[in-house]
């Protein structure tokens, strides 16, 4: 019983887990080699609560915002294609391009993802429950 009680703990306290360390990975696949970020933030709030309708929409638990510089439009539309191809990356839009200055054809720009559910891990989608 008491080996239950904890099982179902450790189930909830890793529901809606997220690797970042795999969020990181995977902004370093798909960032083009003309480009950097300077930040990255990511927040997961979790699905939002039915709303009683039916819907086939994959629920949105969070968003991740980054921000950079990158050489030339074509990098920035590189960067915003690709981040869409990224499993439970969603609606990329980039709300401020602004160019540097100080380098040629440069432009600093910030950028916006949603995350699906399709973000956790294993464990986080209770696909994993002992020993995970």
């Amino acid at each position: 019983m008491q080996a239950q009680q904890a099982q179902s703990q450790l189930d909830a306290a890793y529901a809606g887990e997220v690797s970042f360390s795999g969020m990181l990975m995977d902004l370093s696949r798909v960032i083009p080699s003309d480009a950097y970020l300077s930040t990255f933030s990511a927040t997961i709030t979790g699905p939002a609560p039915a709303t009683g309708g039916s819907t086939t929409a994959t629920p949105l638990i969070g968003t991740m915002t980054t921000g950079g510089e990158a050489i030339g439009f074509d990098s920035l539309s590189i960067w915003l294609t690709r981040l869409e191809l990224v499993q439970g990356w969603v609606n990329p839009w980039m709300p401020t391009i602004a160019a540097d200055t100080a380098v040629p054809n440069a432009y600093t720009f910030t950028t916006s993802v949603d995350l699906t559910q399709d973000v956790e891990t294993p464990r986080g989608r209770g696909e994993v429950t002992a020993g995970g």
